[in-house]
C-alpha cells in the first residue's frame, strides 16, 4: 500500500478542531476538544473528490498538545489529555449510511509512545467518504471541561493507504 495523495475535506463530531480543513494527502491530524458527557462519539469524516479504496491506515494517539494549539490558550489554561482505546474505520455505502470495514484497538499510552499502529487485511470498495469513530478512551481521566481555564483534548494522527496499482492507469484497462 502507499500513502493516498489526493485531496480531502476534513470534518467531525462536536468539538472537532480542524472542521473544514483541506488536507492534500492520506496523512492528517484529528483532534477534539472533547467532553464525556458529549451526546455523540467523536469521529472524523474525510470526504475525497473521487472514490478511493482504502487498504491501509497507520494510526498513533497525540500524547503531547500540538504547539500551534498550545499557543491558542493562555498561561492561565490547561489542556487534559485523553488517548483513544477502540476504534472503528467506516465507508459510505451505496445506500447512504456509514459501515464498519475494520475496528481496532491502540496500546495502552505505556506502550507506544510516538508509534504507529498499523492496521490493515481488511477489504473494502471505492468510497468518497469515510469516518474514524473513537469509541472509547484509556483510563479514568479528569474531564471537567466546564471550567473556562481547562479542556480536554483528544488527538490521532491518520495516515490512509490504498493499493500501488490503483494509481496505474494501465491497469484499469485490463
Amino acid at each position: 500500500p502507499v500513502p493516498i495523495i489526493a485531496e480531502a475535506t476534513l470534518s467531525g463530531s462536536v468539538g472537532f478542531r480542524s472542521a473544514g480543513a483541506i488536507v492534500q494527502s492520506g496523512l492528517f491530524r484529528m483532534d477534539w476538544r472533547w467532553s464525556r458527557s458529549s451526546p455523540s462519539v467523536p469521529w472524523c469524516k474525510v470526504d475525497f473528490a473521487l472514490g478511493r479504496k482504502v487498504t491501509q491506515l497507520k494510526v498513533r494517539a497525540l500524547t503531547e498538545i500540538p504547539r500551534d494549539i498550545a499557543e491558542e490558550t493562555s498561561d492561565h489554561f490547561s489542556w487534559n489529555i485523553v488517548l483513544p482505546k477502540d476504534c472503528d474505520i467506516q465507508c459510505l455505502s451505496a445506500s447512504g449510511e456509514f459501515t464498519t470495514v475494520h475496528s481496532f484497538t491502540l496500546s495502552a499510552p505505556e506502550d507506544r509512545i510516538d508509534v504507529w499502529a498499523v492496521e490493515s487485511g481488511f477489504r473494502t470498495n471505492k468510497s468518497k467518504s469515510w469516518r474514524i469513530v473513537v469509541k472509547t478512551v484509556h483510563g479514568d481521566h479528569d474531564t471537567n471541561d466546564d471550567r473556562q481555564s481547562s479542556g480536554v483534548y483528544l488527538g490521532i494522527e491518520v495516515e490512509l493507504h490504498e493499493a500501488s496499482i490503483a494509481s496505474d492507469p494501465l491497469q484499469r484497462l485490463h
